[in-house]
């Protein structure tokens, strides 16, 4: 899932999307990747707090995290999306709410 949005939106304008992995605490291993985002907010026109707090308020409400340092080391910047717990489609769900969200028509 995380692979199927990096590649649903990394054609954003102003958007660089990629993948991480939360590491276990004990040895440091990788565990389930993560999509990233990084917003341009001179491109897009709202910052990566502000794409959490709309998709948080939106209906559905979506939950995401914006720089989660407890999760990654380089966290600054990114929106986080853990798509470990999602059900099928609902990953679909997301992305299009992020295109409505970021992609100027």
């Amino acid at each position: 899932m995380a692979e199927h949005m990096v590649e649903q939106l990394e054609h954003i304008p102003g958007v660089s999307v990629g993948i991480t992995y939360h590491k276990t605490i004990e040895e440091e291993d990788p565990m389930a990747p993560i999509c990233y985002l990084e917003i341009d907010e001179d491109v897009v026109g709202m910052s990566g707090g502000d794409l959490v707090k709309m998709l948080r308020d939106g209906d559905p409400s979506i939950e995401v995290l914006y720089e989660p340092r407890f999760l990654l080391d380089n966290y600054a910047g990114k929106v986080t999306i853990n798509p470990q717990y999602m059900l099928e489609g609902d990953d679909e769900l997301v992305i299009n709410h992020i295109k409505k969200l970021l992609v100027k028509k």
